[in-house]
């Protein structure tokens, strides 16, 4: 018979944190309900955050940047409304497999969904390199504004695939009933940027000056932190799941 911590084990055979093996089918609804949101409001608060700290950092250098930075983020917003349903639906499918104690199923279903977003990823960044400069001239846009929101734009796609991943492993991790690892790669992910922005677009100290692609770049380096946090929670099996391509179909 197996162990009575083996349920609490992960692959690498160390114990799980209580936080990622609680039981939300047994207890207080409202302090399961709690538990389950603070995290995420924090998370959302956080990137609230950081977009009003790169709008006044945009600020600094002219309404250009302003104007090409809200036309870029429109653009990326739509196409990662996609990402959001994915995301929604995935959760729907882990949260129930986890529920019924059915384990290996909930990993199949983030396999899946981790092809589905690769696949989506390279079509969006590919499409995306390509057409940036129609997509900025269709709205009418000056020649200032462009040569500024196009550089920002195009490494914001790359910076988009990795929040892709980012949400989506934490949202498995989040419906597996983890909730606070999620948060603790969103933390160090904007924190990053937050700091990191301002040297990469004024070019302070021996960082050079960017301009309004320096907020992208820091982004993409601060996502590819936080997919990197969520994605070892996933391998070494810290929590519920244990992202493993073995049996990968």
């Amino acid at each position: 018979a197996p162990s009575p911590n083996a349920a609490s084990a992960g692959r690498t055979g160390r114990r799980r944190p209580a936080y990622a093996t609680r039981d939300l089918t047994k207890g207080s609804i409202p302090k399961n309900l709690w538990y389950m949101a603070w995290p995420q409001i924090t998370e959302s608060f956080f990137s609230v955050v950081d977009q009003l700290a790169d709008l006044i950092w945009a600020g600094r250098l002219g309404f250009q940047a302003i104007a090409g930075l809200g036309v870029a983020q429109t653009y990326l917003m739509m196409l990662m409304t996609v990402r959001m349903g994915l995301d929604a639906s995935m959760r729907s499918m882990i949260s129930r497999a986890v529920g019924a104690r059915n384990v290996s199923y909930a990993n199949h279903v983030l396999q899946q969904a981790l092809t589905i977003t690769t696949a989506y990823s390279v079509l969006l960044v590919t499409l995306g390199v390509i057409f940036t400069h129609p997509l900025l001239r269709v709205l009418g846009l000056g020649d200032e504004v462009v040569a500024l929101a196009a550089p920002y734009m195009r490494i914001q796609m790359f910076a988009m695939a990795m929040m892709g991943y980012q949400r989506l492993m934490g949202g498995a991790l989040q419906a597996s009933g983890d909730p606070i690892t999620p948060l603790k790669a969103a933390s160090v992910s904007r924190a990053t940027h937050l700091v990191l922005s301002p040297f990469l677009i004024f070019g302070w100290l021996w960082f050079p000056s960017m301009d309004l692609a320096g907020a992208a770049t820091a982004n993409l380096i601060a996502q590819v932190l936080g997919v990197s946090l969520n994605l070892r929670a996933l391998l070494i099996g810290s929590s519920r799941l244990s992202l493993s391509f073995k049996r990968y179909r």
